[in-house]
């Protein structure tokens, strides 16, 4: 087993390393070739298995149904079954496109919860939420919705956290609901930040590893892809020793 882990991490600087300017569907299939080799038990690409990757790449990219809206998802759906075919090197189109509509949806969740918080929160009304979300939204108005009632539950967690609600009089939650919309917006915007990156190339870049770390998983949920840097950090975290240089 300790062999098969660092086979599989040496394997990872491999790919990253001897094609770095590769296109993605390159380096999947060099990682797909390795696997199959080198795997104790090599999956055989077919529907199942390409479904198998379809939801574990959706699940990261939206699992709680906060992106992407029905009209998304049938460009993405077609793709389910099919994944395979590009798996055994037959075309290479689902990538980009969820990637690129991921981006976008980012982006307009962005403005979504910019709009949100451009005026104080009505609270007063009564509302349900079932988080995460069973299907996805049918239109962009039924997603700001969502947005709306995330934001509401989150401020008032927020507000439950540091305040006694039993004894909270109203002057006091208006305060306190300033103070947690003020925190809830801040988090939003880093989180949105964070996910966009610093541009796109490396947004595309970022999702490129993790959708390599799926196909990985795909073999079995403790194989993972690594690139260079992360091998290295990883390498370090389970060396004995540890090589730096500078200050102590």
């Amino acid at each position: 087993m300790r062999k098969l882990l660092w086979t599989i991490v040496c394997s990872a600087g491999f790919v990253e390393n001897a094609q770095t300017t590769a296109t993605l569907n390159h380096k999947a299939l060099t990682l797909k070739r390795f696997m199959d080799k080198n795997h104790y038990q090599p999956l055989v690409w077919n529907d199942t298995s390409s479904a198998r990757l379809y939801h574990k790449w959706m699940d990261y990219l939206d699992g709680e149904k906060l992106f992407f809206t029905q009209s998304d998802m049938a460009k993405l759906e077609p793709f389910k079954t099919k994944l395979d075919e590009e798996m055994n090197g037959q075309g290479w189109e689902f990538f980009r496109l969820s990637a690129d509509l991921f981006r976008k949806r980012i982006i307009k969740a962005d403005s979504l919860v910019k709009s949100i918080f451009s005026k104080p929160l009505d609270l007063s009304a009564p509302e349900s939420l079932q988080y995460p979300f069973a299907g996805f939204a049918t239109t962009d108005a039924e997603l700001l919705q969502r947005w709306k009632k995330y934001c509401k539950w989150q401020v008032l967690r927020k507000i439950a956290d540091d305040n006694d609600s039993v004894n909270l009089v109203a002057s006091a939650f208006t305060a306190a609901e300033k103070k947690a919309s003020a925190l809830q917006k801040q988090q939003e915007e880093k989180y949105f930040q964070r996910l966009l990156n610093s541009s796109p190339a490396a947004f595309i870049k970022d999702l490129e590893d993790v959708y390599l770390n799926s196909i990985a998983w795909c073999y079995d949920p403790h194989s993972s892809y690594m690139n260079m840097a992360k091998k290295d950090e990883f390498e370090t975290t389970i060396s004995a020793s540890e090589y730096s240089v500078g200050f102590e």
